[in-house]
């Protein structure tokens, strides 16, 4: 996948956003992702698309969504996580409440 100039200049914009937000200068940003000054600056102004390893080391040191890098979705704070996780627990518990709904079904029809 080709990226545009107009979707590299956005995630520039947002990179941008986390090291402000992170108030970190670009040689400590930098020193965080493993990138050169030079990748970015270039990458800030959306000359340049994030690389994967950088993207990563986003993730994992930041806590910044892949998602909301490339594609500006709002999956920061691990909102759709959680959301995922409650509808892992509720499916659960639906579960558990059928599978003892069929053994009383069971037992009442003498199968067990």
């Amino acid at each position: 996948m080709t990226l545009t100039k107009e979707q590299m200049i956005e995630q520039g914009r947002r990179i941008k956003k986390v090291r402000q937000d992170q108030d970190l200068k670009q040689d400590d940003f930098c020193a965080q992702l493993g990138l050169s000054r030079f990748s970015l600056g270039r990458i800030e102004r959306g000359e340049q698309a994030i690389d994967s390893q950088s993207l990563f080391h986003l993730n994992n040191k930041f806590g910044i969504s892949a998602d909301w890098i490339l594609f500006g979705t709002e999956l920061k704070n691990g909102k759709e996580y959680d959301d995922l996780k409650k509808d892992l627990e509720t499916t659960k518990e639906l579960l558990a409440a059928k599978t003892e709904i069929i053994q009383l079904l069971k037992k009442t029809a003498g199968i067990i």
